[in-house]
């Protein structure tokens, strides 16, 4: 008998029994929606429902320009709360807002709106994107024509592109500033 055949007659069988405590039940996956949604509650350091409306945010990364994220009171006619995420700068004696987009969200446990924004599982919240506009140079793509009523591949877009602004704040290092008093 060789090395080698004792080596692999000593190896031990795995133990397929099932493990005494089997893991708790995981989620599945997180769609789309809720994935953003985590994606901008990582970028806060807190929960979207804790957004005060009386005063915008302000977020920072060095060399970069600023973002500021406003929270607006619920809206009836979105179904949902609203914010909006933009980036400032002047461009001669304009304040220019480039990007910036509208989101409604919903924070978890809220079901509705169910039909255009689904869930994976009720304890995550979803985020989506309505409005994006640049200035320079200018556009606007509005996901919604009225009420409930979208295009699918225009509100397609739009959410592509937040996903993919947020991966880059986060990239980017954003952070908010401190609150002053």
């Amino acid at each position: 008998m060789t090395d080698l055949d004792s080596a692999t007659t000593a190896t031990a069988t795995p133990d397929l029994k099932p493990p005494l405590n089997p893991p708790a039940e995981t989620l599945p996956p997180a769609n789309l929606y809720e994935h953003r949604y985590q994606l901008l509650e990582a970028l806060l350091g807190s929960p979207l429902p804790s957004l005060p409306t009386s005063q915008p945010l302000h977020l920072q990364a060095e060399g970069q320009l600023d973002l500021v994220i406003e929270a607006l009171p619920r809206c009836e006619e979105t179904g949902g709360a609203i914010l909006t995420l933009a980036h400032y700068a002047r461009l001669g004696s304009h304040l220019c807002s480039d990007p910036s987009m509208v989101l409604r969200y919903f924070p978890p446990g809220d079901l509705s709106y169910l039909h255009l924004v689904p869930s994976t599982d009720p304890s995550r919240g979803r985020l989506e994107a309505l409005h994006l506009q640049q200035e320079v140079p200018f556009f606007f793509l509005n996901a919604y024509l009225r009420g409930n009523h979208f295009l699918p591949a225009l509100r397609d877009e739009v959410n592509r592109y937040l996903g993919s602004w947020l991966q880059t704040l986060e990239i980017q290092g954003y952070s908010p500033l401190p609150a002053t008093t």
